[in-house]
């Protein structure tokens, strides 16, 4: 928390750790989990894109999605705003990479992210799934190729 990772890139903080966990399996004589290619960073679990869908896949949300602590979240311009309408917040201009750390109830993830607002040192956020209005959420899970297949990276 508070240290630059890599180039401070939101993207190279969610690689980096893939990378991490990777090597971690690999001394364990595990398979490694692949790193990322593009925007896509393993098997997709959850997406959100309220132009197209008033619910996410799965409609659940991210509890029926079993989204949790390790999962990397991929956003496009994406643009919340809260249910009393007061406040709102934009990630990704137009992508922007998160880790989830933690999940709360009703769909609100806890993050850890960096290049926020330019200042390319990692911090907690947070985003709730609910309050998504417009762009685009995805949740992938860190996978092995022997799992999922080569990853080919398309939206």
């Amino acid at each position: 928390m508070g240290q630059q990772v890599g180039d401070g890139e939101c993207w190279t903080l969610a690689n980096e750790a893939l990378k991490g966990i990777g090597a971690k399996a690999s001394s364990m004589g595990r398979e490694p989990c692949m790193s990322s290619q593009s925007y896509v960073h393993g098997a997709l679990i959850y997406s959100y894109v309220p132009a197209t869908s008033p619910y996410p896949e799965p409609k659940g949300g991210v509890q029926e999605a079993g989204v949790a602590r390790g999962d990397i979240m991929q956003l496009l311009t994406a643009h919340f705003k809260s249910k009393d309408s007061k406040s709102e917040k934009w990630a990704g201009a137009p992508d922007h990479t998160a880790v989830v750390v933690g999940i709360e109830p009703h769909d609100v993830l806890r993050m850890v992210e960096q290049n926020i607002g330019g200042v390319k040192k990692v911090r907690e956020g947070s985003y709730d799934m609910s309050e998504l209005v417009k762009g685009e959420v995805r949740i992938f899970r860190a996978v092995g190729e022997s799992w999922v297949g080569k990853l080919e990276p398309k939206w």
